[in-house]
């Protein structure tokens, strides 16, 4: 299973991976924000790091839309 979160800015593109990782049998468990108001993103990557590092999640991936760049972490 794959944790994966956002900030406030990439909500709508995070939905977009979750349905293509689904789309090929793989699960995820989303784990927020899911809105665009504004968010601390820390608070969404402490929950990933903390799915991954007990074991819950195999893989976690964070995004963070910053402007106009999207800056993705994936870790194991």
């Amino acid at each position: 299973m794959i944790a994966i979160g956002c900030d406030h800015g990439a909500v709508e593109l995070k939905n977009q991976m979750i349905e293509h990782l689904k789309k090929r049998g793989i699960e995820c468990k989303d784990v927020g924000t899911y809105t665009s108001e504004s968010c601390d993103y820390p608070v969404y990557a402490n929950k990933v790091t903390d799915l991954v590092t007990s074991g819950e999640c195999e893989l976690g991936i964070l995004i963070n839309r910053k402007s106009s760049h999207n800056i993705f972490f994936c870790f194991n």
